[in-house]
């Protein structure tokens, strides 16, 4: 069964009578999915708001060109060629123009005598009378748009809007999430353009190179932190919201099958409140900066333990606190994490064994298991060619903070990562 089928099947059986609640939560499983691509996820999100809404129209718009243009990503009821990339120039007197730059979303009641924008030509040739516009992203980055609209005068209540702009809130995030990846994909793109060239990597051309790469990486860290905070103030507090709203909605019910219903909800709510927050964790730890990256790792391998059972982890470190300099104390936690996942996914080990341990001079961070072991690659471009990233941004890593790593690792014999770095 198809994707797009497999939505059809879900959203009868359990979004009975427009049951926004139960779309979000799917929508927010699906948007944390492994096995989707934007482009699926987007057209899916469009499908489901006119399914849920009754709306016959729904679009989502890409920013493009450095907000100069909007490309039409997906549409529910929207023939989309995929050869001839459907493009629209952003004007600012337009309904999309004044959506993008107000803090709220934008309903119109009537597109043709709004007097707030001027119709662009698409709206007129659908016949478009009533609808809802909202950002995709925040107002200090906004991403693209999400519209909604009928050929009939419509109203639209505060819970109409309210579950657009959760729709809109997770089409922001697996945007925004697509973008860290090429991000970093065109990090490791520009690694490989410096050494194309051959440049004696000595005096300011050395110099330079780390500087490329730290900003690289700081940018990356940016964005994880951005998208965790975005997952926390806008996702998050909707689940919860949602949450109550279901325990004031099971004190009115006495029916025992609407009871079961909503404990199915309840149930089904915190599962992906706690993954969200997860994945909040994954991308910021909050016990990092505050407690050190002993603490964080201690912290990070309980969660891991509860995902990852059949894995005993052993630890051997030493307490840092705040001696390390933040910066330091996020690389090197990038690098465990790396590491723990790549054990995790691919080593299919029983054991693993973490040590850290600092000096004066030198702290060294070591990820050890028991597993089936691989061959260490002579040259890095092998793992790319065979899209495995993981330690190659290990790599980046230790050599943005001018480190040594070592990779030991043979068929059947297990592996060790170790990065040694300077504290200085």
């Amino acid at each position: 069964m198809s994707l797009s089928a497999n939505l059809q099947k879900i959203t009868h059986r359990v979004f009975p009578n427009g049951d926004q609640q139960s779309a979000v939560v799917y929508l927010g499983q699906l948007a944390f999915s492994t096995t989707i691509d934007v482009s699926s996820f987007m057209t899916q999100a469009a499908d489901l708001v006119t399914q849920v809404l009754p709306v016959g129209f729904s679009v989502i718009w890409e920013l493009m060109d450095g907000g100069q243009n909007l490309l039409l990503k997906a549409g529910s009821r929207v023939q989309i060629d995929p050869q001839a990339p459907q493009l629209i120039p952003l004007d600012l007197i337009s309904l999309e123009g004044i959506t993008l730059s107000s803090p709220a979303p934008v309903v119109v009641e009537n597109v043709l005598s709004d007097s707030r924008f001027e119709p662009t030509g698409w709206m007129a040739e659908k016949g478009l009378i009533s609808g809802v516009s909202l950002r995709v992203g925040t107002l200090e980055r906004p991403l693209g748009i999400l519209e909604v609209f009928s050929a009939q005068r419509q109203t639209f209540s505060r819970k109409d809007v309210h579950f657009l702009q959760s729709v809109a809130n997770l089409v922001g995030l697996v945007l925004l999430q697509d973008y860290c990846q090429n991000e970093q994909a065109n990090g490791n793109q520009l690694k490989g353009q410096v050494k194309v060239h051959s440049l004696p990597p000595s005096g300011r051309l050395e110099s330079d190179r780390y500087e490329i790469k730290n900003r690289l990486i700081e940018s990356r860290e940016r964005e994880r932190l951005r998208l965790a905070q975005d997952l926390h103030d806008a996702p998050i507090q909707d689940l919860y919201g949602m949450i109550y709203q279901l325990d004031d909605l099971r004190d009115a019910l006495k029916d025992p099958e609407s009871e079961k219903i909503l404990d199915e909800c309840d149930h089904t709510l915190h599962k992906v409140v706690n993954s969200l927050r997860t994945i909040c964790r994954e991308l910021r730890p909050p016990s990092l900066s505050p407690f050190g990256l002993e603490v964080a790792i201690r912290d990070h391998i309980e969660k891991f333990h509860d995902q990852n059972p059949q894995i005993t982890v052993h630890l051997d470190l030493m307490r840092d606190q705040q001696i390390l300099s933040d910066s330091l104390r996020l690389t090197l936690f990038r690098i465990y994490q790396q590491a723990i996942h790549n054990v995790a996914r691919h080593a299919q080990a029983s054991d693993v064994y973490i040590h850290f341990y600092w000096n004066e001079d030198t702290v060294i961070l070591e990820v050890k298991d028991n597993g089936q072991g691989f061959e260490v690659p002579n040259v890095w471009v092998d793992l790319v060619h065979k899209e495995h990233f993981g330690l190659l941004d290990i790599a980046e890593r230790v050599e943005s903070i001018k480190g040594k790593l070592e990779i030991k690792s043979s068929l059947g014999d297990g592996s060790l990562v170790r990065a040694t770095i300077p504290r200085s």
